[in-house]
């Protein structure tokens, strides 16, 4: 339901707002419950009854299981989850390691 949430909370009032949410609900992972995130819509600005209506259609609960197939086709048990170019990183998280295996991918990009 957070997620469908979340979605919710990008279509009506874009990527600010869905940042927003994104942070709301993760400061609050204990507080999920539709009147939260009808709470932490408000605090994007986007209005929690058009929220709670596209909840309660499941609006986009398609959308979220589709990610959530997509995750679990390419081996996705958990977030977060890197992915380069396409390929899923397993490399060490830090930031050294990160920009090498970017600047690594890097070529692929001009063979596309």
């Amino acid at each position: 339901m957070a997620a469908e949430a979340a979605e919710a909370v990008y279509a009506f009032g874009g990527t600010a707002a869905f940042w927003i949410m994104h942070d709301g609900m993760f400061a609050h992972q204990d507080d999920l419950d539709p009147p939260a995130l009808e709470r932490r819509a408000a605090e994007a600005a986007v209005d929690p009854i058009v929220v709670r209506a596209a909840l309660e259609a499941r609006r986009f609960a398609g959308r979220v299981e589709r990610d959530v197939e997509s995750g679990r086709a390419n081996g996705v048990g958990g977030t977060p989850s890197v992915f380069i170019n396409s390929e899923r990183y397993r490399g060490p998280r830090d930031v050294p390691s990160l920009r090498a295996a970017i600047a690594a991918a890097a070529p692929l990009r001009n063979e596309q």
